[in-house]
């Protein structure tokens, strides 16, 4: 799973902000039956997407925003189209 979501950090242009909502909805549209298998095992998918968040800060191309040494975070629309914070990214 953490190449899939490298993959798609790579794919976001330099210097572009991101959240991990960005990167769970392409895991979804791309990778359907690798997420499926990933989410599966898992309690829950809350469970399964703090998970997929962690590995996208272990992506090497990716950066976690800061703002006077507090980590930036997005309010965006998760893969249930509800809103919720979540940590947000450089991709360098």
């Amino acid at each position: 799973m953490q190449s899939l979501i490298d993959l798609i950090v790579l794919s976001i242009p330099a210097g572009r902000a991101f959240d991990s909502h960005l990167v769970i909805e392409e895991l979804v549209r791309q990778h359907t039956i690798e997420y499926a298998k990933f989410v599966a095992p898992q309690a829950d998918v809350a469970s399964a997407h703090a998970q997929l968040s962690v590995m996208v800060g272990k992506s090497p191309n990716a950066n976690r925003l800061m703002h006077h040494e507090k980590p930036v975070v997005f309010h965006s629309v998760n893969i249930r189209l509800n809103l919720s914070d979540n940590a947000a990214w450089l991709r360098i």
